[in-house]
């Protein structure tokens, strides 16, 4: 996949109408985990529950701060952010799909901070699939703007897409379905 710097395409979306389409699962998970490592110890606050909304409070903010940030980098009008919540179909069909994945620790937060970007930007919180799916199916749709760190995504779109965590465009596979069936 080739990859274009921000600095030598940054304006190409400016203007134009279009729709931000926001896999938003890792910005949820960034910003849970930042808010754990950067809130006040507990010790000042009256008790867990003051600690805990405020932790979720300050997850909710750096998570909308970077949604809008991606949305001035890319000049999108629209936003839409799609999240998964729960265990999708895959698992039921093979026992291991994302086996290899390294166990990490369980970041409290994931679903509140889900539900308040939910509230802020169109988008959906899907249950009985991955938010990839809807992503990819709303990538496919005219004046539409992907934003994801997956390159399952990026490499099965025929169209340019926007690596946040890299901040920079993404150029289309050659053969987009080829790519599909190799991943």
């Amino acid at each position: 996949m080739q990859s274009m710097g921000k600095d030598k395409i940054m304006n190409i979306f400016m203007n134009i109408d279009k729709t931000l389409i926001v896999d938003a699962d890792s910005i949820v998970f960034i910003a849970c985990y930042n808010a754990d490592k950067d809130i006040m110890p507990i010790e000042f606050y009256d008790n867990e529950e003051e600690w805990y909304e405020a932790r979720i409070n300050l997850a909710c903010e750096y998570a909308k701060g970077h949604v809008l940030n991606i949305q001035e980098t890319t000049g999108c009008e629209k936003v839409e952010c799609y999240f998964t919540a729960g265990k999708c179909f895959r698992y039921e069909v093979s026992s291991i799909y994302k086996a290899n994945r390294q166990k990490t620790n369980k970041i409290e937060g994931l679903k509140e901070v889900k539900e308040y970007l939910h509230s802020q930007f169109d988008g959906m919180i899907c249950t009985d699939f991955e938010a990839d799916d809807i992503v990819y199916y709303r990538g496919m749709q005219e004046n539409t703007l992907v934003a994801c760190i997956d390159k399952d995504i990026s490499g099965q779109l025929p169209y340019m897409t926007y690596n946040f965590r890299k901040n920079e465009y993404v150029e289309p596979q050659e053969d987009p379905k080829k790519f599909l069936w190799l991943q």
